[in-house]
Parts: structure tokens; C-alpha cells; sequence
């Protein structure tokens, strides 16, 4: 008679959160269980992401973001390609609030296809920077 033998490797898995980068606990500590579909057996318990830690993890993604445009905005400045009277937070801001009003208005029956909203919405912003400062 043959003998059952667990020949499943052991590995390390983290069970917290990651966000922003790094792996954090649940700020309300909540678990779950992740089931192995194969044979509903409970493989690990992980970190439950609550709404605080939903709203955790989108401000670090919206930071990152916000960065990675600032990024932009201010090699631009230095390289003087981008003219402008403005801080960078305001043009940050303005770019920002362009793009993301988009979604109140959008509908994809009547407007022209996302592409075409995106290569018009990055020209306005491209062509306005540039531009050269004339009053």
C-alpha cells in the first residue's frame, strides 16, 4: 500500500499589503484566506485591504503620480524647453484637473475615441509650455 507524502515546496510568502512600495499591515488588521481552486484547501491567510487601507494605497499611487509629473515639468524648466510664468504645483494641477474632468463629460457614444482626446488634450499641454512668453 502506497504512502501519501506532502511534496509541496515550502515557500516564503509575504501575507501583508503592499503598497506604495512596500509591504504594510492591514490598518484594521483584517485576514482572508486564499483557497487552492484544486482541492479547496487553505493555501495562506493574507492581509485584507479595509477601505482605509484602499484609500492608503490610491493617495501613494496618486503621489507617485504627481511626481512622476513634476518630474517632467521641472526637467522641461531646466532644459529650457518649457516657458512658463507659472509653479509647477499650478501646472501640475491644471493638467491634472484637465484629465481627470474628462470623466464627467466623456461618453464614448458622442465624443471622439479616447486616442484622439489624449493626442489633442497632450498637444494643449505641450504647446502651451513651449510656447514662448510674450506679455
Amino acid at each position: 500500500m502506497a504512502t501519501q507524502v506532502d511534496v509541496r515546496p515550502k515557500i516564503a510568502i509575504e501575507t501583508r499589503l503592499f503598497i506604495g512600495g512596500a509591504f504594510v499591515d492591514a490598518i484594521e488588521g483584517g485576514r482572508c484566506q486564499v483557497i487552492n481552486p484544486h482541492d479547496n484547501t487553505v493555501l495562506c491567510e493574507i492581509s485584507e485591504a479595509g477601505t482605509k487601507d484602499v484609500d492608503r494605497a490610491v493617495r501613494a499611487r496618486r503621489l507617485e503620480y504627481e511626481q512622476l509629473l513634476v518630474g517632467v515639468i521641472d526637467r522641461g524648466r531646466k532644459r529650457g524647453v518649457f516657458h512658463t510664468e507659472l509653479s509647477t504645483n499650478v501646472l501640475l494641477y491644471g493638467i491634472l484637473g484637465m484629465c481627470a474632468w474628462a470623466t464627467q463629460w466623456y461618453d464614448p457614444k458622442r465624443a471622439p475615441a479616447p486616442e484622439v482626446i489624449g493626442r489633442n488634450y497632450a498637444r494643449m499641454v505641450i504647446n502651451g509650455l513651449t510656447a514662448p512668453i510674450t506679455a
